[in-house]
């Protein structure tokens, strides 16, 4: 589930949708299919973990990331279209979020990888390896950005880490 910033909108995933409700009407207002069904999943579980499932939407609530396998889908949160498929992951995206602004995306994956996005365009702008970091094999439970861009923080179980981003967003 994710709450919009302004708290009128809730999304909750589905067995392959997301679906928007409004709080106020209690109404479905859009629903975003997922590529590929949570179940049918060919990168799932393979860990033995849970799965779980993230999704993100800017800051001004007009964009929702939403992971499909190795891609992240951008929707159109208003009209409810798509705007763009990145893919770069080798493995299951577990974890999505936008910088402040919503001008960025950064995605992490069971590769152990994080990706920094263009979000508007869809260009991958930077890699960062952070598995052994973390120590963890299976991905990046959740992360977030500060909101003056300075740093992000990261937790994959059994660790955390707060890493300086500053010099690498814009």
């Amino acid at each position: 589930m994710l709450l919009s910033p302004d708290q009128k909108t809730l999304f909750i995933a589905d067995t392959g949708r997301v679906v928007a409700y409004d709080l106020k009407t209690g109404k479905q207002i859009h629903v975003f299919p997922i590529a590929v069904s949570l179940g049918e999943d060919p990168f799932g579980n393979r860990f033995g973990q849970e799965q779980h499932f993230a999704m993100a939407v800017t800051s001004d609530g007009k964009t929702l990331a939403v992971p499909a396998q190795a891609a992240v889908a951008f929707w159109n949160v208003e009209t409810g279209k798509e705007i763009h498929v990145v893919n770069g992951h080798r493995d299951q995206v577990d974890s999505v979020a936008f910088g402040p602004g919503g001008m960025q995306a950064l995605t992490g994956a069971a590769d152990g990888r994080l990706l920094l996005w263009d979000a508007a365009g869809g260009q991958q702008l930077r890699e960062f390896p952070f598995r052994h970091q973390l120590g963890t094999n299976h991905g990046h439970t959740a992360f977030a950005f500060s909101p003056d861009n300075r740093f992000v923080a990261l937790t994959g179980s059994p660790s955390a880490a707060l890493k300086p981003f500053s010099h690498l967003l814009f």
